[in-house]
């Protein structure tokens, strides 16, 4: 039952610093809305945290990378 209760606890935890990681480098439509996110998840961390991933990696502004260099193939 232990084990049950650990591996529970890493989930939450590790969920938590992924959603935090997110939110700070991603962007977002507004300044408002990622310290929204920030307050939510810091503030509930567990709830926050599942909250964000179902309805906050919607709001980000979908970015495409740059990339220098076209790789060409002969």
């Amino acid at each position: 039952a232990s084990l049950i209760i650990i591996f529970i606890f890493l989930l939450c935890a590790c969920a938590y610093v992924v959603a935090l990681i997110d939110i700070l480098v991603s962007t977002f439509e507004s300044t408002n809305t990622k310290l929204l996110w920030i307050i939510i998840v810091l503030f509930a961390p567990v709830i926050g945290s599942f909250i964000y991933f179902a309805i906050g990696m919607g709001q980000k502004v979908s970015t495409k990378r740059y990339t220098p260099y076209k790789v060409v193939i002969h």
